[in-house]
């Protein structure tokens, strides 16, 4: 099965694990079923099954999808299919598919980390961006910068965590309309 090395570790992408599931005789007569645990405008919980050919179910999967998650595109119009998907590669790695390695799929550890990279404070050079909008001339001006700190929910810069950066830039880089425009004549 083809892989994806992330992090020096080979990881199985989950359509890898169905076309293994689908083409290997050793499964042949299997059934992998898709079960809605939950769903709602926001989030789905699935759960899958694989089903031998005596109908006992062998392996499941449970999988969790939020769909305004900002680590998935996708999810912003397909968080239940993301969540069968995923489901599907967890039943399948519990039945034994694409494990040498792993029981995550490539895509999930390409989650987490993109998670766990969002999670973390931002630098002193983010630092530096950010009190720059706040500066007139070489003029810090720290009570709109902490009027726009608290905002946020922050004290101060060392605590900001990246993704609240993000949107904090956002917002600041955002192009001021003008109020007024004076009419030129040439």
């Amino acid at each position: 099965m083809k892989s994806i090395k992330i992090k020096n570790k080979d990881y199985v992408m989950v359509n890898e694990r169905i076309k293994e599931f689908r083409t290997n005789e050793k499964y042949k007569g299997y059934k992998l079923v898709s079960d809605l645990v939950s769903l709602n405008e926001n989030e789905c919980t699935m759960k899958a099954l694989v089903i031998d050919e005596c109908n006992n179910v062998v392996a499941t999967g449970f999988a969790h999808e939020v769909k305004d998650n900002p680590q998935s595109m996708v999810n912003k119009t397909s968080y239940v299919e993301n969540c069968e998907t995923s489901a599907w590669g967890r039943a399948l790695a519990n039945l034994g598919i694409g494990i040498d390695t792993s029981i995550a799929s490539a895509e999930e550890v390409v989650t987490a980390m993109t998670q766990q990279l969002e999670d973390e404070y931002i630098n002193k050079t983010e630092r530096f961006y950010l009190f720059s909008f706040f500066k007139n001339g070489e003029v810090l001006d720290k009570e709109k910068a902490m009027e726009f700190l608290t905002k946020y929910g922050y004290a101060n810069t060392t605590e900001i965590i990246r993704k609240d950066y993000k949107k904090m830039i956002k917002e600041l880089e955002k192009p001021v309309e003008p109020t007024e425009i004076n009419e030129v004549e040439l």
